[in-house]
This record gives structure tokens, C-alpha cells and sequence, in this order.
């Protein structure tokens, strides 16, 4: 394996995996965390460089860790999107950089892996896991965005929490939902609260809004139409349909941290 910046040429036979791809292809185009991508080899070597903790701390650790996320040579794409099954740790510290890399690597090989490749079609031998380290995002708020609910809608969804997204994942913490318009009036996206649902069941907006609608206390006003502004930018460079992104928001300003396909 091999570390790589990602303004630099990941040649044959590296390969920075689906969800690195993706965020080297936006990063130019919307606000993206910084990152460093640890490429795998088609051959299947997994050794990770000598100088690997010392070099990311150096570049993404600004006192607050690094976050270590997984990024699969089919992760992310339309026909295998592996979303949830793959290992992620979040604010590593330089000593612990390595030992978080492996348990990303070693997910590759988990039961519910193997499993999914079997209903998926996939052959599991065909997969490669690399491994991106992110500077982390002292977020304020953080959550989930998918760029359009169905063929015919005109929203996209945005799920929100307080703080890290983590929680978000695990259920430990319950999400404001909105949809925001994709299309804008005068300049102006339509946000609506949703009613309660999950990204496996279209939620109904309960109002129709010209306006940010009522959002929690401390939620910065127009952050749900400025990310939405930034998703949809990033649906037209991954150029797969319907994406789904992994955002978070510091000082008003949204970052995207991850980003793939969204299966309707």
C-alpha cells in the first residue's frame, strides 16, 4: 500500500477505491475535508507504510485526531454501495493511526461482508480495501444528505444531529429531517420540516415553505439550501444519478466528508 495526496496521480496498479475516487473528483468542486489516501495494490499487498502515523498526523491532525474511513475498489458505486459494513474511526490520535488502519482493512473480511457480496452478486476476491484518513471536522452540526427522494421529485433529503454525525449512524441520536427543493424560486429553495421517516421510506414535507422553516435553536440559517447547493454539485460530477453524502457543518460553513451513490 501506498500513501497519496490527493492532487497527485494514483497510478496502476493502485487503486484508491470507490469512495476516494469520489472525493478526489469533488474536491475541487465543494468544500471537502482535507485527506490523505492509503491506496491498496492490485496484487493484495496490505503492509502499510513504515512512516504512515507520522505522516498523516503531520498533514490532517490539528490537535482534534484524524478520522479513519474505509474506501473499497467497489464501495460507493450504483450496483454495491457496502454502506454501513465497513469499519470507520473517528478523532485518532498519531498512536493509534495504524491499529485503526488494520481493523478498516480487516473489515473487508467480515462475515456480514461476505454475505452481502453473496446477495449482491459480487465475488468477495474481486475486492480491494484502501483506507482515507480525513482531518477531522469539530462539527456543530452533521448529518446525512441524499440529492433526490424519487425519478419524479424535485427534493432532496437531509437528515440533521447536533455535533458528530456518529451518533447519527449508530441510533444513538434522533435526526431532524427536512427536504429541500432541488429546483429554487427567485434564488430561493423551499425547506420544509419532514414527518418522521428514514432514508427506506420517502418522507412527506409538512409544509411548503419559501423559507428556511423553523430550525432548533442554534442551526445556522440557510445551512439546509447551502448544502444542498453543494450536493447537488456533487450529483453532477460523480455523474451517477441520485448520491448520497455525509456532510458536516462548522461555523455555518458545510463540509462534505463522504460521498457515493444512493440506490432508490
Amino acid at each position: 500500500m501506498k500513501l497519496f495526496a490527493p492532487n497527485a496521480a494514483i497510478p496502476a496498479p493502485y487503486d484508491a477505491g470507490g469512495k476516494a475516487r469520489n472525493l478526489i473528483t469533488i474536491a475541487d468542486r465543494v468544500r471537502v475535508s482535507d485527506f490523505l489516501v492509503c491506496a491498496s495494490h492490485s496484487g493484495g499487498d496490505t503492509a502499510l507504510p513504515a512512516t504512515l502515523a507520522r505522516d498523516v498526523a503531520a498533514a490532517l491532525d490539528e490537535g482534534d485526531g484524524v478520522a479513519v474511513r474505509s474506501s473499497a475498489n467497489l464501495e460507493g458505486v450504483a450496483a454495491s454501495q457496502f454502506s454501513g459494513l465497513f469499519r470507520s474511526h473517528l478523532a485518532v490520535r498519531e498512536g493509534a493511526l495504524k491499529e485503526a488502519a488494520r481493523d478498516v482493512l480487516l473489515s473487508l473480511n467480515h462475515p456480514a461482508v461476505i454475505d452481502y457480496c453473496r446477495l449482491r452478486g459480487v465475488e468477495h476476491k474481486a475486492l480491494r480495501m484502501s483506507v482515507i484518513f480525513q482531518r477531522m471536522v469539530v462539527a456543530d452540526f452533521s448529518g446525512v444528505c441524499v440529492s433526490r427522494l424519487g425519478d419524479e421529485s424535485d427534493d432532496a433529503y437531509v437528515e440533521l444531529v447536533a455535533g458528530l454525525g456518529s451518533g447519527l449512524a449508530s441510533g444513538e441520536k434522533h435526526p431532524e429531517k427536512f427536504t429541500v427543493s432541488r429546483t429554487t424560486e427567485y434564488g430561493v429553495r423551499r425547506c420544509s420540516r419532514a414527518q418522521p421517516a428514514t432514508l427506506d421510506h420517502q418522507p412527506v414535507p409538512a409544509s411548503r415553505d419559501t423559507s428556511d422553516p423553523a430550525l432548533p435553536s442554534g442551526i445556522p440559517t440557510g445551512l439546509l439550501t447551502a448544502l444542498v447547493d453543494s450536493v447537488l454539485i456533487v450529483e453532477k460530477a460523480l455523474h451517477s444519478g441520485p448520491v448520497e453524502v455525509e456532510w458536516a457543518c462548522r461555523d455555518g460553513e458545510p463540509f462534505i466528508l463522504q460521498a457515493g451513490s444512493f440506490r432508490l
